[in-house]
């Protein structure tokens, strides 16, 4: 009987302290779970939108050496549509990785987007 109640105890306790556990959510996948407290890295205006590459050109600030200038964000289809952002919309973007583009040498290319912050489109 001892034994019996000594058993039912133990996963009762169990039980509590599994309660008691914090949830994260994918902590791997920066996209779904990360609050970003930093301000963000690129700051600008979007120029053009490529559905087809599922690319905005950006005006702004935050793409390095070519600071207050132009550079390219290269969106990740699985969070981003190109069918949410327009010519004129102001963006604030976090940037994950930055690479350069082999035939546009002086336009940064941003592959890596961590998280955008856009004002949505204006429905007509």
């Amino acid at each position: 009987m001892k034994i019996k109640e000594l058993f039912f105890t133990f996963i009762l306790v169990l039980l509590l302290s599994a309660c008691n556990q914090h949830t994260v959510e994918d902590p791997a996948n920066s996209k779904d779970s990360s609050e970003y407290n930093r301000s963000a890295d690129i700051k600008g205006i979007i120029v053009k939108v490529d559905g087809n590459k599922t690319q905005l050109l950006i005006q702004g600030n935050g793409f390095g050496l070519n600071d207050d200038g132009e550079g390219i964000i290269q969106l990740d289809t699985k969070y981003y549509s190109a069918a949410n952002f327009e010519k004129d919309q102001y963006v604030e973007i976090w940037v994950g990785s930055q690479v350069q583009v082999a035939d546009q040498p002086t336009l940064p290319i941003i592959s890596d987007v961590a998280k955008i912050n856009f004002t949505p489109k204006k429905e007509d």
